[in-house]
């Protein structure tokens, strides 16, 4: 819904990070769903097409399919599109939680989409209801009853009433005359008990098969930050401490990676404007530019094997998110708005680099190595060799051969140790002239620019919004909440446990 206008570099890095974003997501469910969903899908066909029934009871899963409304509803719209490529004999409906307005109308609703193959006897397809079905399937040849699958998208967000009336009608049509069903009921947040997904029971009685995380949008929104820090597409790489407010938005403020992408596309329009990363390079900028891209791509490189030895060395590290961690990482080897030389010539990024990344990260850090017993040193090596797919050539050979057998643990330790001091001289080389003031300018926008996405996005203090809510968070005290509109807004977008105010207009 984002239009860039005329911003030729905004819709490059904007179709790049919805690119990857669309990869990722994608990559992930369908890992959840090769793992997990699938062969439960496939030994339910294999039984129907052996003749064994489950014996009265409704086969049924539970999908934890992202906490977010557009989250959610693209993650369910994927696993129909997979289980029709596992299974294409297979029978499919998709039922929503705003199509249970009544149990008529979820009928007819799932009925049309289950009898799209079929003709009805009397009347239309959208008119037919759960028997109607039955009647059509039973019709049909063997080898064309496949498994009725019907996936119920934001199960939790569905009247109980309707939701209970719907599994009674279709799952007693379909048990008592042996259609094969299984319900994949989609949900938001993990129920705590059986009572509180369906508020009573069922006539025919549900047998849980599994309750699976089809979608981890912690995962998915971090794995998206890393891969845009190392790949911006970008004329100048974005700033850390905005992959660092990113991250906080998503885990302090809305747990959505629909969400971080609206905060990436205002991103891609204020850094435009603002002349900041993403705005187009000065007429004989173009080296630099191309000097600080380069600059960047080698310290990302270097952040695979120094985050593997920090962890290894800091217990507590370990437990804080790589995102961060790497924000963190690189922050500290950028360089700052400062005079570019000292008292005695040497550039102060260099001094930077060296008092803050070998006097804090790497001395420590070996010191500890150094104090190892062997087994932990052959963990480490193995790491490092795990995390070295981007470092280039001559280094990447140099950590292969420290896996050679017959090596001991100290030979060992003082080949790691001699191989960080390689990976320093190689690729923490500081930016210096012109590319390092084209680098630091981009830098000081990032501030001003999360400020103002905040306010676009109203995810922060909003004296409007609250203004507007004030009479119906006091009803009762000082005011009468009068306004049906804003109340029924509220409730009509009440199916989480937040509310984006930018939603409710």
């Amino acid at each position: 819904r984002m239009s860039f206008g005329s911003n030729p570099t905004c819709q490059k890095a904007w179709q790049h990070w919805a690119t990857c974003a669309q990869d990722i997501a994608s990559r992930h469910v369908r890992n959840k769903f090769n793992t997990h969903l699938g062969p439960l899908l496939l030994r339910a066909a294999a039984a129907s097409g052996a003749g064994r029934r489950s014996g009265g009871e409704l086969e049924t899963v539970l999908a934890l399919a992202g906490s977010d409304c557009a989250d959610h509803e693209a993650t369910a719209s994927l696993m129909q599109s997979l289980v029709v490529a596992e299974m294409p004999a297979s029978r499919i409906a998709r039922v929503t939680s705003e199509d249970f307005s009544s149990l008529p109308v979820v009928s007819r609703c799932i009925a049309s989409q289950l009898l799209c193959r079929s003709q009805v006897a009397h009347g239309r397809p959208e008119e037919a209801g759960a028997m109607d079905f039955v009647d059509a399937y039973k019709q049909e040849s063997p080898s064309s009853q496949g498994l009725v699958v019907l996936i119920i998208e934001r199960a939790d967000a569905v009247p109980k009433d309707i939701l209970r009336s719907a599994l009674n009608s279709w799952g007693c049509a379909c048990c008592d005359h042996s259609v094969p069903m299984m319900v994949i009921m989609t949900l938001q947040y993990p129920p705590q008990s059986r009572q509180e997904l369906l508020e009573g029971d069922t006539l025919v009685p549900l047998r849980f098969m599994d309750a699976i995380s089809l979608f981890d949008a912690r995962t998915v929104c971090s794995e998206l930050l890393e891969c845009l820090m190392e790949d911006p597409q970008s004329p100048l790489p974005l700033a850390p401490q905005l992959f660092a407010w990113l991250w906080d938005l998503f885990t302090q403020k809305c747990p959505s990676v629909d969400h971080t992408l609206k905060a990436l596309a205002l991103l891609c329009l204020r850094l435009h404007e603002a002349g900041g990363p993403l705005a187009p390079v000065a007429a004989g900028q173009e080296s630099a530019a191309r000097d600080v891209a380069s600059w960047w791509q080698r310290m990302c490189q270097s952040m695979g094997p120094v985050d593997a030895l920090v962890c290894s060395t800091h217990a507590l590290a370990a437990h804080e998110s790589r995102v961060k961690r790497k924000c963190k990482f690189l922050a500290t080897l950028c360089p700052q708005a400062q005079d570019d030389s000292n008292e005695n010539g040497t550039p102060n990024t260099a001094v930077n680099l060296e008092n803050l990344m070998s006097g804090l990260i790497l001395k420590r850090s070996l010191k500890a190595v150094e104090q190892w017993p062997p087994e932990r040193v052959l963990q480490l090596q193995q790491d490092l060799c795990a995390t070295n797919i981007k470092l280039d050539g001559p280094l990447q050979k140099q950590l292969q051969l420290l896996g050679r057998p017959g090596l001991d643990a100290e030979t060992l330790r003082q080949k790691i140790l001699r191989w960080f001091e390689q990976l320093q001289a190689r690729l923490w080389q500081p930016l210096v002239g012109e590319s390092r003031s084209l680098f630091v300018a981009s830098l000081a926008q990032a501030d001003s620019a999360t400020r103002d996405v905040e306010q676009q996005l109203a995810c922060g203090t909003n004296v409007a919004a609250s203004a507007c809510f004030l009479p119906l968070a006091e009803c009762g005290a000082r005011a009468e909440a009068d306004d049906s509109t804003l109340l029924y807004r509220v409730l009509e977008h009440a199916s989480g446990r937040a509310i984006a105010v930018a939603d409710l207009w």
